[in-house]
């Protein structure tokens, strides 16, 4: 137990001294390693006809497991709930995800922080991460008011974990 009076400061011996991590009171932060799956914490959005299931794997490090059809353009999108994240500019901002697709070219991806819509494959305003279908190149994007700047950051392998993130300083 500690006390830290005034400010929002970390003063050296305050409870947060020897945590092994960032003070996280003073962030807002969202994490999900996927230990568990509530689909009412997420909008979903199914596109197409294709079998879907939303379902967690019991591994030490948590996983999401979404299954669908490999008809195009059948797909499956998740967004937290709320837009509770709008970058402001000069704050600083982190967003990290860890994935792997069973096939390369077929999967569509669309990660990272954008205007919550009913069709998150065609962003408006955002940071993120796209690959479409019929391509493994995995591109970082920035876009604002539909003008949009890309990069290629790398090439997805099938049934391989790959990470990226987007870090503003």
């Amino acid at each position: 137990i500690g006390y830290t009076a005034g400010g929002v400061g970390q003063a050296a011996r305050s409870q947060f001294y020897n945590w092994p991590q960032i003070d996280p009171t003073r962030y807002v932060t969202y994490f999900d390693d996927f230990t568990k799956f509530t689909a009412a914490d997420w909008t979903i959005t199914k596109v197409g006809t294709g079998t879907t299931a939303l379902s967690t794997v019991t591994v030490v490090d948590g996983n999401l497991v979404i299954t669908n059809s490999a008809a195009a353009p059948d797909s499956v999108y998740l967004q937290a709930l709320g837009n509770a994240f709008k970058y402001t500019a000069g704050k600083r901002l982190l967003f990290k995800a860890r994935l792997k697709v069973d096939n390369a070219t077929l999967a569509g991806i669309t990660m990272g922080l954008t205007d919550q819509d009913t069709t998150p494959a065609d962003v408006n305003n955002g940071l993120h991460f796209q690959k479409t279908a019929a391509s493994a190149i995995l591109t970082g994007n920035t876009e604002a008011s539909n003008v949009a700047t890309s990069v290629n950051v790398g090439t997805v392998v099938a049934d391989t974990y790959f990470t990226c993130g987007i870090l503003v300083e």
